[in-house]
C-alpha cells in the first residue's frame, strides 16, 4: 500500500458498519444512519480480506487491537464494541453458519454477483465462488489466530477449510471447469448442462487464487476461461447471458445478454482473471487479459 494509513482508515470505517452477530450492511451512507441490511452472503467477509491483505503489507498487527463500535443490535438497540480481530471472528462465525448438508456455502440473496438475487432466497442454494473465497480467508486467517496464541480455533478454522476444499471438488466440479451455484432447487448454474449461463469467470479463477484446485483442475478450469470466456475486449463475467427473465435466478436475467452481470466485462473480476494467469506462470495470457481489460474500461 502506497498510503497504508488510508487503508487502515477505510478498514475500520468498514468494521463500524457491522451487526454484533458478524453481519454487515450491503451499503450505506456515510454519517446518516441509512444503510441496506440484505441477506448477501459474502459482504460480511471482505473486512475480513481487506484486513488480512492490510497485514501482508504492512505487518500493521497493532491495527487488530483496536476498538471498533458495532452497529446497534437489532433487538435491544445497545451500542457495543469489539476489537477489529472480533469483528473478522465475527464475520467468520457467521459465515460457519450459513452451509448446505453438501458442505458449501449458502448464497443467501446474492455471492459476489449481486445480479443472482434470487438464486438462494430460501436458503437452500449454494455459491461455489463462495467456497473458493471462504477457503482462503480460513487458510491466511488461521496462521493469525495460532500466532495469537488461540490453536483450538485455528485448528477449528483449518478443519473447516480442508471439508470446504473436499466439497467444492466433489459437488463443485463439472468435469472441465467449476460450476458457479445451484439455486434452492438444487438446479445448478455455470454448468455444461444450461444452455445460458454455462460458465462463471470467478469461479475459475478464485479456485487458482485460493487454491481449492489441484494442478491439474487450476489447468483444465482456466484453460476452459480462456476457450469460453477471453474476449479481445477482456474476461466475461459468464457466458452465455441469460436470454430470459428467471425468477429463480435473479436480476440479472433481466438485463440484455452480455450487459452488466449477466454477462458483460467487469473490470474488478478481470483484474482477478489477470492475477489467476499470473500465478499459473503464463505471463502471455496474464499480459492479455489486462491489456483487454484495461482497452475495455479507456
Amino acid at each position: 500500500s502506497s498510503k497504508p494509513e488510508l487503508a487502515k482508515k477505510q478498514i475500520l470505517l468498514h468494521a463500524e458498519q457491522q451487526f454484533p452477530d458478524g453481519t454487515v450492511y450491503h451499503w450505506w451512507h456515510h454519517g446518516t444512519g441509512m444503510g441496506a441490511i440484505t441477506h448477501c452472503s459474502d459482504d460480511l467477509l471482505w473486512l475480513d480480506f481487506i484486513t488480512l491483505n492490510y497485514l501482508d503489507e504492512t505487518n500493521d498487527e497493532a491495527i487488530l487491537e483496536t476498538k471498533v463500535k458495532f452497529l446497534p443490535d437489532p433487538k435491544t438497540k445497545e451500542v457495543t464494541e469489539g476489537t477489529l480481530y472480533d469483528h473478522c471472528l465475527r464475520a467468520i462465525d457467521k459465515a460457519l453458519t450459513r452451509f448446505s448438508p453438501r458442505g458449501l456455502p449458502l448464497i443467501g440473496e446474492c455471492d459476489w454477483n449481486d445480479g443472482l438475487s434470487h438464486v438462494g432466497i430460501n436458503w437452500k442454494g449454494e455459491s461455489i465462488w463462495l467456497g473458493h473465497f471462504l477457503y482462503g480467508i480460513l487458510q491466511r486467517f488461521a496462521s493469525i489466530i495460532e500466532k495469537r496464541g488461540d490453536k483450538k480455533r485455528a485448528q477449528e478454522y483449518l478443519k473447516h477449510a480442508a471439508g470446504l476444499k473436499e466439497a467444492l471438488n466433489v459437488h463443485g466440479w463439472d468435469g472441465e471447469w467449476y460450476v458457479g451455484a445451484t439455486r434452492d432447487d438444487g438446479r445448478p448454474l455455470g454448468s455444461k448442462t444450461q444452455k445460458e449461463g454455462k460458465i462463471f469467470l470467478n469461479c475459475q479463477t478464485w479456485a487458482v487464487i485460493t487454491g481449492t484446485a489441484s494442478p491439474e483442475r487450476a489447468k483444465q478450469a482456466m484453460a476452459s476461461a480462456d476457450k469460453m470466456l477471453y474476449k479481445k475486449y477482456g474476461p466475461l463475467l459468464l457466458t452465455p447471458g441469460y436470454s430470459q427473465t428467471d425468477p429463480t435466478i435473479g436480476y440479472i436475467t433481466r438485463y440484455a445478454p452480455a450487459v452488466r452481470e449477466n454477462g458483460g466485462l467487469y473490470t474488478h473480476a478481470g483484474t482477478w482473471a489477470v492475477q489467476a494467469e499470473a500465478m499459473m506462470r503464463d505471463g502471455e495470457k496474464a499480459y492479455s487479459a489486462e491489456q483487454y481489460t484495461q482497452k475495455a474500461t479507456a
